[in-house]
């Protein structure tokens, strides 16, 4: 470990790597983003992006005697924005972006999925009467890439207005086909290092209770549910992993829980019943306690493209909405027999048949995934319910 986090090398397939120059497609992919940036907003958030990295240590400028060094691999980069979070924008690093058809990521290891399974996650936390949700901050920059292999890491910045900064990567970066992997291995580390300095149940939430850098911790025990909550914590913290927008279903927990780490869900509990965040991409009713799917929608689509839109919209780990979106999947793949061009004007036979859909589609408003209590004086809990609202 070096300084509190650890340091893991590329998975090079050869090492060291022989790479072709890719600072001109690196330098043209940075001028194509000089035009995005006349959107005033977009260029200040992304700006903001890159000061955070640098003063976070998570990149450093590459020094001059260093800049001519010919193993070096140039990644382009470009900004996305969550379609609910319109004021950030995330910088991913493009390692498939190629030269002489060749990719950074062709060049690593993609290294074994160790994630938790999405699902086993999702069902477990439905298992425990108190819940609590975290997620890791900016996690794949926690985990350090020794500086042997930094080199590979580089992209181009601004300097005073002008292209002018040679910058490495000191951490993994979003974007490689191997960070997934490393991250994960990392965390797990966390554990076989310093998980006998807590109880095996607290190992056991980190090992199985993480989908990526998403926690959902539970408890039928409220006090237990504090304990561990907090053990996990310091457990992480000792891998540099810092856990952030702490929420649970209930306030006492949320009180006991380090308030910046926390969401500002504490005071809005005690306002309004029904806050709303999210759990792996669900909306979760704090005080309720419900996770939810909403399908909601209002465009009907009229191209090939418009109908794979509206299905993509769909985001159903649980499959529950499986035989609502079956059938708009089958009239995709119909159309793709058929040879219909993504935004051509659709037949007014096809226009019918997915009108018809969409009629079934908006039929449904809420899904809900409750929990199932035993009657009696046990409050543990025995089952999963769920509910379909419908008109």
């Amino acid at each position: 470990m070096i300084n509190g986090k650890y340091e893991i090398p590329l998975p090079m397939i050869e090492k060291p790597m022989v790479v072709p120059d890719s600072e001109p497609m690196a330098f043209e992919r940075l001028q194509r983003l000089k035009r995005k940036f006349k959107d005033d907003e977009y260029y200040r958030q992304y700006k903001q992006f890159m000061i955070n990295l640098l003063e976070k240590g998570y990149v450093e400028k590459v020094p001059k005697c260093e800049v001519k060094n010919q193993q070096a691999w140039y990644i382009p980069h470009f900004g996305v924005r969550h379609p609910t979070k319109k004021d950030k924008v995330r910088v991913v690093f493009d390692c498939a972006a190629r030269v002489n058809d060749l990719s950074l990521n062709d060049l690593l290891r993609q290294g074994p999925d160790i994630s938790n399974l999405l699902l086993g996650v999702l069902l477990r936390f439905r298992l425990g009467l108190y819940a609590c949700t975290a997620d890791i901050e900016t996690m794949y920059y926690q985990v350090k890439v020794p500086e042997d292999d930094r080199d590979y890491l580089r992209f181009l910045w601004w300097k005073d207005g002008q292209i002018g900064s040679d910058i490495v990567k000191t951490s993994h970066p979003f974007g490689a086909s191997c960070s997934p992997s490393i991250a994960n291995y990392a965390l797990k580390r966390v554990v076989q290092d310093h998980g006998s300095q807590f109880y095996t149940s607290v190992s056991e939430i980190v090992l199985n209770n993480f989908y990526v850098d998403d926690l959902l911790v539970l408890s039928d025990d409220i006090d237990e549910m504090i304990d561990n909550s907090v053990n996990v914590i310091d457990l992480c913290s000792k891998g540099g992993f810092n856990l952030t927008k702490l929420n649970s279903n209930s306030f006492k927990v949320l009180n006991s829980l380090p308030k910046e780490m926390s969401s500002d869900s504490t005071e809005k509990f005690i306002k309004d019943e029904d806050v709303v965040r999210k759990a792996l991409g669900l909306n979760w009713s704090l005080g309720k306690d419900k996770i939810s799917i909403s399908l909601n929608v209002d465009e009907i689509p009229r191209t090939k493209r418009k109908l794979l839109a509206v299905i993509g919209k769909v985001y159903d780990p649980l499959g529950i909405l499986a035989p609502v979106v079956l059938e708009g999947r089958i009239l995709l793949q119909n159309l793709f027999r058929n040879g219909i061009g993504w935004d051509c004007t659709l037949s007014e036979r096809d226009k019918g048949q997915i009108n018809v859909w969409m009629s079934r589609v908006n039929r449904f408003k809420l899904f809900i995934i409750d929990r199932c209590t035993k009657k009696g004086i046990t409050s543990k809990v025995e089952s999963i319910q769920c509910h379909i609202f419908c008109d």
